[in-house]
């Protein structure tokens, strides 16, 4: 495409882009952790408080410690933990995950929530590897 219709499509696009009524979003938007005070270490009441204040549906959590008082700060607002993220390692004597994760599971039964697994690695050749895949906890 040249760059003239392209330009033509494109101030179309923005000109009936306003025309246009909004729509709803079918799914929920969700903050992740760091966008809520974690780095900053806000205590876990005040971070559900910023993601109620803020608008979004819930949060995606980091790791697997402290997860009924998430839950807990969460819900009693009307917000869903949507995820957790914890990593698991697959190569040689470093193979394994956080011990904690098994109890995290149980305690996150029921909640609908996702665990995203950053899974971790070194290959044969020596190359540092990382694929994220999901898995729900129903």
């Amino acid at each position: 495409m040249r760059y003239r219709t392209k330009l033509r499509c494109l101030t179309l696009a923005l000109m009936t882009a306003g025309l246009m009524p909004a729509q709803k979003l079918s799914n929920p938007f969700f903050v992740f952790e760091n966008g809520a005070g974690r780095d900053q270490k806000a205590p876990l009441e005040e971070q559900a408080a910023v993601v109620k204040r803020t608008g979004y549906a819930g949060l995606g959590y980091t790791g697997v410690m402290r997860i009924p008082e998430m839950l807990q700060a969460l819900e009693s607002r009307g917000l869903k933990m949507f995820s957790i993220y914890v990593a698991v390692r697959l190569d040689g004597d470093r193979a394994g995950y956080d011990a904690a994760l098994p109890e995290a599971i149980r305690q996150l039964k029921g909640h609908g929530t996702a665990i995203w697994l950053t899974v971790q690695g070194t290959a044969k050749d020596g190359e540092e590897r990382r694929n994220t895949k999901g898995a729900g906890t129903g």
